[in-house]
């Protein structure tokens, strides 16, 4: 039997290499909500596919209420975003 946790976060497939791309389920563009992301994945040297779950860690837990504030930041709001806090909208 194969199992794992569910995670209360937002799939993303990277699409790594020197154009990252990183999509949402639905096909949205996520990466200029999460562009430290997008450059970690140019960074790679390989180009691939990563099928991953987006999460804030935050005081020991998941917090979803972070990532989705988190997510809702564009442009230099997100270049300035510490990893995992959200900063107030």
């Amino acid at each position: 039997m194969l199992f794992e946790q569910e995670v209360d976060g937002f799939r993303v497939l990277v699409f790594t290499g020197p154009e990252p791309y990183l999509q949402s389920r639905r096909g949205a563009d996520l990466g200029p909500a999460f562009p430290e992301i997008a450059r970690a994945a140019a960074t790679l040297g390989v180009e691939v596919v990563v099928d991953a779950e987006l999460v804030v860690w935050h005081n020991g837990r998941l917090d979803f209420t972070a990532l989705q504030h988190r997510a809702r930041l564009r442009g230099a709001r997100a270049e300035r975003a510490p990893p995992g806090i959200s900063p107030p909208i």
